[in-house]
């Protein structure tokens, strides 16, 4: 294995861990003021492991070559809605 391999793998290992973290702590703040900071933390990971994903084909990389191969959206399943969220009317 050469030295990049290994370092996107733990990069992508680093962030998994960070977004669970991040999920969890999402979970935690529910229904206080500071729920949009983790909920928005939380959507960065996902963003971030969704365009790592993504960027997969360009570069004709396997993702399960690199640990990649999981569904982001898994790390957002059960994030509720912010109770401090405006409704609309």
């Amino acid at each position: 294995m050469n030295k990049h391999k290994n370092y996107l793998e733990y990069v992508i290992k680093r962030l998994k861990e960070r977004a669970i973290e991040s999920k969890e702590d999402c979970k935690k703040h529910d229904g206080k003021k500071d729920f949009a900071f983790y909920e928005g933390r939380n959507l960065a990971f996902y963003e971030i492991l969704s365009m790592l994903q993504n960027d997969t084909v360009g570069f004709h990389i396997d993702t399960k070559e690199i640990k990649l191969d999981f569904d982001p959206e898994v790390f957002l399943a059960q994030i509720k809605k912010s109770k401090f969220e405006k409704v609309p009317k």
